[in-house]
């Protein structure tokens, strides 16, 4: 349980307990007056031969008076009060096995808040008493004592008051000490309900990575493609207006591929969408298309392609091309000489491999957004990812089993 709070945080926890257990001596007080009647029955000379009776209403009334703890409508009551009250998180369950616990937590929500109440109209107003006679010599508590234990002596009778008011008291501070734990495991999710809430929790976080690195890879490769495209056509615009019409056309194409990359993350984001449902996937049998960007943007790119890429499983080969696109990416942004090498080679691994000359005064590659994506998809297909800088150029080398991707 979390610490007890200082000052007038802790005063005001105790207030607030104090109400919670209030409202629950509210909800016994029918219960109290059943038990009562019941008990001042029973034990009346005059309704010796009507016991069975007594014993039946007592029996139905305490029935009924228990469904309330069983309805949906006094659990949700219960989580607004400890939420309030008890300062604790609670979540809206509608499960079969929450409402057992709700009936428990109501029960003893309903016991402790009428332990709360008679020590407020019970033990408080005897210990005043008890005072008053300790200083004036009075003995109205013991013969209160002996009113309610006739069979006992004074002394027996007052020591019997005493440890009754002992353990009301003792049940009282119980109770709100205990009232925000029982909230959290009798109102709460169950620890199977905590998992399956804990995994749902990853999904969503394991789609919105998904989706931030998707963006990141499209975009960013559209962002930086259409930026040179635009400076060389503002280039040769007057010199060559054929090639500047050219690289406007590629700045339309490739603006239309990013906006449906864009549309499709707005879509996952609006409506929670599983990313497979919809997602552009395009696989290393799209290598020329990507390598032609490269090229128009004005990259001198060698391209070297071993083996045959349609045995890549899907999953690998979509994973391979993401991380081709963000090496060409970066050898567009940060390379110099605007050359480049890419090398995909296919046998019982695939192999990725794209290198291109960076100044020498260039700082060593850093663990950009990019970088670290390229390394998480590497770690879902159980590949390796090397990213070194050495001699004038800047190099990446990814390797994954053919084994971990699925045909999806």
């Amino acid at each position: 349980m979390r610490g007890w709070p200082n000052g007038r945080a802790g005063v005001g926890v105790i207030v607030r307990r104090a109400l919670f257990l209030l409202l629950g001596g509210l909800a016994a007080v029918p219960y109290a007056v059943l038990v009562l009647w019941a008990v001042s029955v029973w034990v009346s000379p005059a309704a010796r031969t009507g016991r069975d009776a007594v014993v039946v209403i007592t029996v139905v009334a305490l029935a009924l008076l228990c469904l309330p703890a069983f309805l949906q409508v006094t659990r949700d009551l219960e989580r607004t009060a400890a939420r309030a009250l008890l300062d604790v998180t609670l979540p809206d369950l509608r499960g079969a096995a929450d409402v057992l616990r709700g009936a428990v937590f109501f029960a003893g929500h309903v016991l402790t808040g009428g332990l709360t109440v008679a020590t407020v109209a019970f033990v408080l107003p005897v210990l005043v008493t008890a005072i008053v006679d300790a200083v004036s010599g009075g003995g109205a508590v013991a013969a209160f004592a002996s009113a309610l234990f006739p069979g006992f002596d004074t002394a027996a009778a007052t020591g019997a008051v005493v440890i009754v008011s002992g353990l009301v008291v003792a049940g009282s501070i119980a109770g709100g000490l205990l009232a925000p734990w029982c909230a959290d495991v009798l109102l709460g999710p169950t620890p199977e309900e905590r998992a399956r809430q804990a995994a749902e929790r990853e999904a969503v976080l394991a789609r919105r990575t998904d989706l931030a690195r998707e963006l990141h890879d499209t975009i960013g490769h559209a962002l930086t493609v259409t930026s040179l495209q635009a400076t060389a056509a503002a280039r040769i615009l007057d010199t060559d207006p054929e090639a500047a019409r050219a690289a406007l056309g590629e700045i339309e194409r490739i603006g239309r591929r990013a906006a449906g990359d864009l549309d499709y993350a707005l879509g996952v984001l609006r409506s929670g969408e599983q990313a497979a449902a919809r997602a552009p996937a395009p696989t290393l049998a799209a290598l020329g298309d990507l390598t032609g960007d490269a090229r128009a943007a004005g990259l001198d790119l060698d391209l070297v392609v071993s083996g045959d890429l349609a045995e890549l499983p899907d999953s690998l080969s979509r994973e391979l091309y993401r991380v081709a696109q963000e090496g060409l990416t970066n050898a567009l942004r940060h390379g110099s000489g605007r050359t480049a090498r890419l090398e995909v080679r296919v046998d019982a691994h695939a192999r990725l491999e794209l290198s291109n000359p960076v100044a020498p005064e260039a700082p060593p590659p850093r663990a950009g957004r990019g970088l670290t994506g390229i390394r998480e998809r590497l770690a879902v297909l159980q590949g390796e990812v090397r990213i070194e800088s050495g001699d004038g150029l800047w190099r990446l080398v990814a390797t994954a089993p053919l084994r971990t991707g699925s045909r999806r």
